[in-house]
């Protein structure tokens, strides 16, 4: 009976299996997986798992279990102040039920062992790669193929004036083009960490083949944000392989300074190439200069921005404010901003300097992997992923983090 229970526990606790569940889950909700009968059941389960898995990590740093790692202490940090924030001045069921999500990511997804043998760490998130890779091969080749073909999934929904029709459109197999954009974007990164890694010829091919699909499936798919994430390959690149510090300067203001400048000289384009994301973030300014340190909470969000709109406030049911440090500062304060900030500046460098030293092919590898890391955080300058709620994005950008910290700052 000892022995089962310690088999139990073991598969329960084993954070892998939790990731691989949860990421289908998560392209369950977006794509037309949703119409699988009884489908919906995976979130609860995924939850409940979730769950278990926070409390299992609050005993393991309670007893002494579990090395606190120096990243973790960061998003602790950030808990307990919107913990705070939310008892004192947002408590509501909702606000609760954010936090809770938040806790889950930012321990489970988000959990750092620099205990756990390197073979073991490369090889949980090897097999996490290759689902993924597997998974968006299948849901972008079928959608790039509608795409091309001319095909739709069009779903009917209750009309919002008498006469007028109500639809979702998907593209390809998904509910939004920034989706599948954005999910062939992360898989043609991992697609190339792949072939850096196997060395199996017929395993490079098949992955060579897949980033072609894969790159094609991010140009038709319309979805603009995820060029940010492929530009984050140079740029990781050119940074980590020259250490010139003026020029890894100008590398980082050239860009800032090129960008802002166009769009003061053009602001006709601002529209189309943000797609009414800065009618939010106008509004989202208004609510931060009313409550710059405590914010407003998620549960006040939508009806405060409503009150306070400039415009037609586009697309903030399903997205949020598009930008996670918008939404980090509207929702919970500049100070709560600032650490996530803090936190993701403080991993690219402290990762850049592990990987610095490593030998040549182990360099590329995880140079690929924290250009992964830097892309879809850029990404989130249109996007709120991150934090919140749980998405494959949310899941893929702190599983990396937390394996490349893990791995590179691991002595066993």
């Amino acid at each position: 009976m000892k022995d089962l229970f310690l088999k139990a526990y073991l598969i329960i606790n084993n954070k892998l299996y939790f990731r691989l569940l949860y990421l289908f889950t998560t392209f369950s909700f977006i794509t037309a997986l949703t119409f699988i009968p009884g489908i919906n059941i995976l979130t609860k389960i995924s939850i409940a798992w979730g769950l278990v898995l926070v409390i299992i990590n609050g005993f393991e740093i309670i007893f002494k279990i579990k090395k606190v790692h120096w990243a973790n202490i960061v998003t602790y940090i950030f808990l307990g102040l919107t913990l705070v924030l939310t008892l004192l001045f947002y408590p509501s069921v909702e606000n609760i039920k954010v936090f809770v999500i938040n806790l889950m990511i930012l321990t489970v997804f988000f959990s750092v062992d620099t205990n756990k043998m390197k073979s073991k760490l490369l090889d949980e998130f090897n097999i996490l790669t290759y689902f993924y890779v597997l998974l968006t091969f299948i849901l972008s080749s079928v959608s790039l193929g509608m795409i091309l073909l001319g095909k739709q999934i069009k779903i009917i929904l209750e009309p919002i004036w008498w006469g007028v029709e109500n639809s979702i459109v998907y593209t390809g197999l998904f509910n939004n083009e920034n989706a599948l954009g954005i999910s062939a974007g992360i898989a043609l990164i991992l697609s190339i960490y792949l072939i850096f890694y196997t060395k199996s010829k017929l395993l490079k091919s098949i992955l060579l083949v897949n980033s072609i699909i894969q790159l094609a499936t991010v140009v038709v798919s319309g979805g603009r944000s995820t060029y940010l994430a492929l530009l984050a390959l140079f740029f990781t690149f050119i940074f980590i392989y020259n250490r010139n510090t003026i020029f890894r300067i100008a590398l980082v203001l050239i860009p800032i300074i090129g960008g802002s400048t166009w769009l003061f000289f053009n602001p006709d384009k601002i529209y189309s190439l943000l797609h009414g994301r800065e009618t939010l973030w106008e509004t989202a300014w208004i609510l931060i200069k009313k409550s710059p340190f405590i914010g407003t909470g998620t549960s006040n969000l939508i009806p405060m921005m409503d009150a306070n709109k400039t415009d037609y406030l586009r697309g903030i049911e399903g997205g949020g404010l598009h930008n996670i440090y918008i939404q980090l500062t509207t929702v919970n304060g500049i100070f709560a901003a600032l650490i996530i900030i803090i936190l993701f500046g403080s991993i690219f460098f402290f990762l850049n300097k592990k990987i610095q030293p490593l030998m040549a092919k182990t360099k590329v590898r995880f140079t690929i992997l924290l250009a992964l890391f830097l892309g879809i955080a850029l990404i989130n300058l249109m996007e709120s992923s991150l934090l919140y709620s749980v998405n494959f994005i949310c899941i893929i950008f702190w599983s990396v983090a937390s394996f490349l910290i893990s791995y590179l700052d691991n002595e066993n």
